[in-house]
């Protein structure tokens, strides 16, 4: 699919993802027809290039001749363009992920699981340039693959974050390397089931070419699911827990990263020395490790850049110490497995000094599976958002809870019974978009309130 030459495209969606296949598919000479039930903000570029736009779509139907359908991730299954989708052939309708992925000859770095997947491609992305390489970070971290193909940058590796919103429609995706981090319940208000949510997430690996390789979490590697996969793919394997006996783990101690090699730990990385913490996040990095290793690239070139990244905004991020309350703003936590992460990172060095500031959408996932890292850390939670009333009867034995309609009354409270040493911590478990425009406005707003509080102490 070198060429798409009078071929008719039709592309659903027509946010950054829709709107860069479409000038992709453009570019390979298709006729390509766009359609979004909003208004499209980038009409006149795009019909300036080609590209026919159908905004403000109301019908249930497209009568259109079609060569092949790209359906943008966000597009889903109950939609209207979704029930559109729905009525096409299976075979005709492609995920803008693959694609976009059919016309690239650079190698594919595809990392996904259930959290950690911005870090984990960050902190890759960083070890490939440390050591000379030409990679980018694109994918679900906010760069669509096709925008990368149509900017045309000469590149070594192109480092993708994968979701399962953009494994719905892919095929055949040509990876040089796949990397599963981590499963655990998320989306299933979209996907409907923990079964379908996990197989898009294995599926990546699945359409791993027999000459990828694979590089997956030691718990996961005796899944019935996985064992396919990994009877057909090479593989490395990583965990944080020492007695896993990964290819790639934490030293038994917790003292270093580092690989196992003929019965022997070799340490790479003193913990003390890097710049992010929590057990999570060593397994991130680990990963990586494996990944630059199965890439047979000097790890001593790319360690100093490991050693000293540094997570991005919203994740376990210190904000201000105020009275002796540390305000720390994880608002990137949004399911339950997330939420927990960061209660055991705190808590570890804290103890029951948690007040906890959760809630938002829940996307049907089981907050049940909270209960040990509450009744260990959390002396207090404050619920906001849809799911606060579902939140409450599951959590509502196990910890003081107070719900709130806003969230200012939410932070004020927290400032109100907050004691020197306590941590507030914002982990919603939850997604955003009841109150919020995503998990950033969320994070800033938090931010925001903790840095006004700082300056009035500071009076």
């Amino acid at each position: 699919m070198n060429t798409l030459h009078a071929k008719r495209i039709l592309v659903l969606g027509a946010g950054v993802s829709g709107a860069a296949a479409a000038l992709l598919a453009v570019s390979k000479g298709a006729q390509v027809d766009l359609l979004d039930e909003r208004s499209i903000a980038q009409k006149p570029s795009l019909e300036a290039a080609g590209v026919l736009c159908h905004e403000d779509w109301e019908h249930e139907y497209w009568h259109g001749p079609i060569d092949l359908c790209v359906i943008s991730p966000g597009i889903a299954a109950n939609s209207l363009l979704g029930r559109i989708a729905a009525q096409l052939q299976s075979e005709l309708v492609l995920s803008e992920l693959s694609f976009a992925a059919h016309f690239c000859r650079v190698p594919l770095l595809a990392v996904t699981g259930s959290n950690g997947k911005t870090s984990t491609v960050e902190m890759l992305t960083a070890c490939l340039q440390a050591v000379g390489l030409r990679a980018l970070a694109a994918g679900n971290i906010g760069l669509p693959l096709s925008q990368v193909l149509l900017d045309a940058a000469e590149l070594d590796y192109i480092v993708l974050e994968v979701s399962t919103f953009q494994m719905e429609h892919s095929e055949n995706l040509p990876l040089h390397r796949a990397l599963l981090l981590n499963l655990s319940p998320d989306h299933l208000d979209r996907h409907g089931s923990i079964q379908a949510y996990y197989a898009l997430k294995i599926k990546m690996l699945e359409q791993t070419p027999e000459t990828g390789m694979i590089i997956l979490n030691r718990e996961l590697a005796q899944w019935k699911e996985l064992q396919t996969s990994l009877r057909l793919h090479r593989y490395l394997t990583f965990s944080a827990n020492a007695e896993l006996k990964a290819d790639f783990s934490l030293a038994a101690d917790a003292g270093a990263l580092g690989r196992n090699l003929k019965g022997s730990f070799l340490p790479l990385l003193n913990c003390s020395e890097l710049a992010f913490a929590g057990l999570h996040n060593y397994e991130n990095a680990l990963a990586v490790l494996a990944t630059l290793d199965s890439l047979e690239l000097p790890l001593d070139r790319a360690l100093p850049a490991l050693r000293d990244f540094r997570v991005g905004r919203h994740r376990l991020e210190f904000v201000a110490k105020v009275a002796g309350v540390s305000y720390i703003n994880d608002s990137k936590a949004t399911n339950v497995a997330a939420m927990c992460n960061a209660l055991t990172c705190i808590g570890k060095a804290k103890g029951k000094r948690i007040i906890l500031i959760a809630g938002g959408i829940d996307k049907d996932c089981r907050f049940n599976e909270a209960k040990t890292a509450l009744r260990m850390y959390v002396k207090q939670v404050l619920l906001i958002g849809r799911a606060r009333q579902t939140i409450g009867l599951a959590w509502q034995d196990l910890v003081p809870i107070e719900k709130f309609d806003d969230f200012n009354s939410a932070l004020t409270k927290a400032v109100q019974i907050a004691l020197p040493e306590d941590v507030v911590l914002l982990a919603p478990g939850c997604a955003s978009y009841d109150m919020f425009t995503g998990y950033e406005q969320r994070g800033e707003i938090f931010i925001e309130f903790v840095e006004k509080l700082k300056r009035s102490f500071q009076k």
